[in-house]
């Protein structure tokens, strides 16, 4: 069971959540993010991006097993329509280029690679985008409540769905 948020910030953000989700027409869920403070705060998130990806670069090329699962996800990551390439930016208006890097599962036996995005990245003004956004309540239940209930029945289902959280859309509110 849920827990009731406490936190004045996390009524505000579950205030937010509540009144700006919803559904689009093809049945996926559309989210706004709900800033705490103006995106112009974030300075500019350019300069630590490019680095940060050119660092993955020069490591992926000495990783030439590792380089084309990499290719092989972020076009994916394209082709389902999670990314695009923006050809014109508008650097007059507050944007947020997003640093990855890969993560390595060599004994998984469905995904031996992700890439991870780092939100707590500082930009040029030593801002996050995490430190610009609200944080909800925890909404799930402590882990020791969830082993417990394991033991209440005979039987234990676990699913891991695929890119479960890639299917949220964010809504353009930077």
């Amino acid at each position: 069971m849920p827990r009731k948020p406490t936190q004045p910030d996390h009524r505000i953000c579950e205030q937010y959540f509540t009144k700006t989700t919803r559904q689009d027409c093809s049945g996926r869920i559309t989210v706004s993010l709900p800033f705490k403070d103006y995106a112009i705060r974030l300075g500019d998130p350019f300069d630590i991006a490019r680095r940060r990806f050119l660092a993955l670069e020069r490591r992926l090329l000495r990783s030439p097993e590792i380089r084309p699962q990499y290719i092989a996800f972020m076009e994916e990551y394209e082709g389902i329509g999670h990314m695009s390439v923006v050809a014109q930016p508008n650097l007059k208006e507050p944007y947020y280029y997003m640093p990855h890097h890969c993560v390595l599962k060599p004994h998984s036996t469905s995904t031996k690679l992700l890439v991870a995005f780092d939100f707590s990245c500082r930009t040029s003004t030593q801002t996050s985008l995490n430190d610009i956004l609200l944080v909800g309540p925890t909404v799930q239940q402590e882990l020791y409540m969830l082993l417990i209930r394991f033991r209440l029945y005979p039987f234990a289902i676990t699913a891991n769905i695929t890119k479960m959280y890639r299917q949220v859309l964010i809504e353009n509110n930077l």
